[in-house]
C-alpha cells in the first residue's frame, strides 16, 4: 500500500507540473479575450487556467518542500523555477480582476513565503543534493540560473500589480511635472496613428480613473502659454471617439498586464536577461550528465526549457515592437531615441513583428478598438414571452453604423451644450482689472476639486434628476408603451432603433450590471415592478379568454402596452394601475403624454424628445459611475458608458473648440 501511495505521489508531481505548463500556455493564448468579450466559453477556460496555474504550482512546491531528499527529486526540484515563472504570469496578463491589484500585507507575505520555499527547495534538493550524483556542477549552475529567472518573473508580477492599483496610479500621477505633459497638435489618421496619439494623452485617462486632475497639463504648453486653441477636432466625434477607445485599451494594459513594468529601462533589460539566462540554462542542461534521471523526467525538462525560451523570444519581440516602446523613446532625450524613431528603424521593426501575426497584418492596432457590443433587456418582452417566466437577456447586440452615428451625434451635441467655447474676442478687450480677477478665480478653481466642478457643470446643463433607477424603469416602460401604441416598435427607422437600443441597454445595466450605475443598488424596485407588470399581463390574458380582446392578431407586447395606456388616468396618484405599481402608472402616463405630443407636433418631434432624454441619462450614468466600476469593466470587454465618460472628460478639458462646433 505504501509503495502504491509513493508511486501516486511521484506521478502526481509530474502531472501538476505539466498541468501548470498547459494552463500557462492557455493563459498566454486567451489573455487578450477580456479586451472585447464580457462572457463566453473562452473566458471560462481562461479563468480555469488562471486558477490551475496557481494551484498546481503551490501544490508541487509544497510537496517538494515537505518531502525527503532523493536523487530523483533533483530534476523535479529544477522544475520549481518554471512554476515560479507560471505564477508570475505572462506579459499579457498580471491581474485577472481588479481585486488582484489590491495588494494586502497578506498577499505580499504569501509571495515572499513562496519565493522563500522555492529557494529552500533549491538548496535542499539541488545544491546540497547535487554532489552525490546527477548532472553535477553544470546542473547546479543551470538550476541557479533558472531560479533567478523564476524569482525575477514572479517579483515582476508583484510590481505590475502594485503599479496597476488605482491608488498607486493616483500617487504617481500627482508627482508628474504638468508642464512636461504638453502634446500640442495631434495627427489622427488610421488606427496606428490614433494609437500613437492616445499614448500622448494617457495622462487624461489615468487622471480620470485615478481621480487626479490633468486640466492644467492640457491648457499649458511647455513655454507656459495657453495652448487650448491648438486642439482641432474638425471631424466631430468620430476622431475623438477612436482616440478614446485607444486610450481605454492602453488603460487596460496598465491595469491588467505588465505594461507598467515592461516599458521601462529595467523592464527591457529584464527581457534581454531572462532570454539569455534561459538559453544558458538550456545549454548547461544539455551538457550535464543525465545519469540517474528518468527518461520521462528529462523529456519534461526539455519541454519546459524549450517552451520557456520560445515565450521569452515572443515577449522580447512584442515589448520592443509595442507602441508603448515608441512612447517610451518619445519621452527619452537620448541618441537612442533618434536612432530608433527618427530613422524609421522602429517602424520597420514593428511591421516585421506584426507580420508574424497573420491575424493583425492588415490593421495591427484594430484589436484595441471597442467591440461595439452592448447588453439588452426589455421588460415587456420578459413579462409576455411564452417561455417559463425567468430571468432572460441578450448581452451581445452590436451597434450598427446608422445607430452609432445618431447616438454619438446626440452625445456630442449634449457635450457641446455643456462646455461652450470661450469667446476670445471679448477677452481681448476685457479691462486689466477684470482679467486679473478672472485669473485669480481660475487659480482658485484649479485648487479645488476640478473634476467635481466640471461634472457639476454638466449636471446643471442637462438637468439631471436624482432618482436614477426609478427614472430608468419609468422611462423604459414609457418608451416601450409609446413605440408599441404608435406603431413604431421594431420599425426600420434609425432613430427608433437608437431609442430601443438605449432603452433596453439602460435597463440591462439596472438589472445585470448595477455596479455600473451611481447611487444605491436597490433590486427590490425592479422586482416589484416586474411582478406587477406580470400580474397586469395575466389580467390581460384573462380578459382575452372572456372575449374582451379587440385585436387577437396583435403581438403580446402590443396588447400589454395598449392595456397599460388605456388603464391609466389623467390625474396623479389615482386608479388601479397606481395601486398596483407607481412605476407602471408613471410610465404609462408619460407614454400617454408622448402620444399626445406626437399627435399635436408630429411623430418625429416626439421621437427626438425621447432620444434626447435617453442620451442625457446615458451621459449622467457614464459620468457618475464609480471609477472602480469603469476599471473593472475594462476586463469584461469594455462598456458604452465608459466610452461616453471618457468623451465627456476629454470634451471638458479641450472645451470643444469653436471650429469643431461648425462640423
Amino acid at each position: 500500500m505504501a509503495g502504491w501511495m509513493n508511486l501516486v505521489n511521484e506521478w502526481l508531481v509530474r502531472a501538476l507540473v505539466l498541468s501548470s505548463l498547459a494552463a500557462h500556455l492557455v493563459v498566454v493564448v486567451l489573455a487578450a479575450v477580456r479586451r472585447r468579450e464580457a462572457s463566453g466559453w473562452r473566458r471560462g477556460v481562461l479563468w480555469l487556467a488562471n486558477q490551475v496555474a496557481d494551484l498546481a504550482s503551490a501544490q508541487t512546491l509544497g510537496n517538494l518542500f515537505l518531502g525527503s531528499t532523493s536523487r530523483e527529486k533533483q530534476l523535479v526540484a529544477f522544475w520549481v523555477s518554471f512554476l515560479l515563472i507560471h505564477m508570475g504570469r505572462p506579459d499579457n496578463i498580471s491581474a485577472y480582476s481588479m481585486e488582484d491589484s489590491v495588494l494586502s500585507a497578506r498577499s505580499v507575505m504569501a509571495a515572499i513565503f513562496q519565493i522563500a520555499g522555492a529557494i529552500y527547495v533549491l538548496i535542499k534538493h539541488i545544491i546540497n543534493g547535487g554532489g552525490g550524483g546527477g548532472g553535477g556542477t553544470t546542473f547546479v549552475v543551470a538550476s541557479i540560473v533558472m531560479f533567478l529567472v523564476g524569482i525575477v518573473k514572479y517579483t515582476e508580477r508583484i510590481g505590475a500589480l502594485w503599479l496597476g492599483d488605482l491608488g498607486s496610479i493616483q500617487s504617481s500621477g500627482k508627482k508628474l511635472n504638468r508642464a512636461s505633459l504638453s502634446v500640442g497638435q495631434l495627427e489622427i489618421g488610421d488606427d496606428e496613428q490614433a494609437l500613437l496619439a492616445a499614448h500622448r494623452l494617457m495622462h487624461i485617462t489615468k487622471g480620470a480613473f485615478a481621480d487626479y486632475s490633468s486640466v492644467e497639463a492640457e491648457h499649458k504648453s511647455s513655454d507656459g502659454n495657453d495652448d487650448g486653441s491648438r486642439w482641432n477636432w474638425s471631424h466631430g466625434w468620430e476622431q475623438l471617439c477612436r482616440l478614446v477607445e485607444m486610450e481605454l485599451s492602453l488603460m487596460y494594459d496598465v491595469l491588467y498586464t505588465k505594461a507598467a513594468v515592461i516599458h521601462t529601462w529595467h523592464g527591457y533589460c529584464i527581457r534581454f536577461a531572462t532570454l539569455l539566462f534561459t538559453a544558458v540554462a538550456f545549454w548547461l542542461f544539455w551538457l550535464s550528465s543525465k545519469h540517474g534521471y528518468r527518461w520521462s523526467d528529462v523529456c519534461i525538462t526539455y519541454l519546459l526549457l524549450v517552451v520557456t525560451f520560445v515565450l521569452e523570444v515572443r515577449w522580447l519581440l512584442r515589448a520592443l515592437a509595442s507602441t508603448w516602446t515608441h512612447a517610451f523613446f518619445t519621452n527619452t532625450n537620448s541618441r537612442l531615441r533618434h536612432a530608433a524613431l527618427c530613422s524609421g528603424r522602429w517602424r520597420r521593426f514593428r511591421r516585421f513583428v506584426v507580420s508574424l501575426d497573420l491575424r493583425r497584418v492588415s490593421e495591427p492596432s484594430s484589436y484595441r478598438m471597442w467591440s461595439g457590443k452592448i447588453g439588452q433587456y426589455n421588460l415587456l418582452y420578459e413579462c409576455t414571452r411564452d417561455k417559463e417566466y425567468k430571468y432572460h437577456y441578450s448581452g451581445a447586440l452590436h451597434i450598427s453604423s446608422p445607430v452609432r452615428d445618431i447616438l454619438f451625434n446626440n452625445i456630442w451635441n449634449k457635450l457641446k451644450s455643456a462646455y461652450p467655447p470661450e469667446d476670445k474676442r471679448v477677452k481681448a478687450f476685457m479691462p486689466i482689472e477684470e482679467k486679473k480677477k478672472e485669473k485669480k478665480e481660475e487659480k482658485e478653481e484649479k485648487e479645488k476639486d476640478s473634476s467635481f466642478r466640471r461634472r457639476n457643470k454638466l449636471d446643471k446643463a442637462l438637468g439631471f434628476a436624482p432618482e436614477l433607477q426609478d427614472d430608468i424603469l419609468t422611462d423604459h416602460l414609457a418608451t416601450d408603451i409609446f413605440l408599441q401604441c404608435s406603431g413604431q416598435k421594431g420599425a426600420a427607422c434609425a432613430i427608433v432603433k437608437t431609442i430601443e437600443l438605449l432603452s433596453n441597454y439602460m435597463l440591462f445595466l439596472v438589472i445585470v450590471r448595477p455596479y455600473m450605475l451611481p447611487g444605491l443598488k436597490i433590486r427590490s424596485t425592479y422586482t416589484a415592478t416586474r411582478d406587477a407588470l406580470h400580474q397586469q399581463w395575466c389580467q390581460v390574458e384573462a380578459e382575452e379568454i372572456k372575449g374582451c380582446s379587440s385585436s387577437s392578431c396583435a403581438t403580446t407586447e402590443w396588447k400589454l402596452a395598449s392595456n397599460l395606456s388605456m388603464n391609466v388616468g389623467d390625474k396623479d396618484n389615482a386608479g388601479p394601475l397606481y395601486d398596483r405599481s407607481v412605476i407602471l402608472h408613471d410610465g404609462a402616463r408619460k407614454a400617454k403624454r408622448l402620444l399626445k405630443m406626437a399627435a399635436k407636433y408630429g411623430l418625429h418631434r416626439a421621437l427626438e424628445t425621447i432620444l434626447g432624454e435617453w442620451v442625457k441619462t446615458l451621459i449622467y450614468v457614464s459620468t457618475r459611475c464609480s471609477r472602480d466600476s469603469h476599471a473593472k469593466q475594462l476586463s469584461h470587454g469594455g462598456e458604452l458608458t465608459t466610452i461616453v465618460w471618457m468623451l465627456a472628460e476629454h470634451a471638458s478639458i479641450f472645451l470643444i473648440a469653436e471650429d469643431a462646433r461648425q462640423w
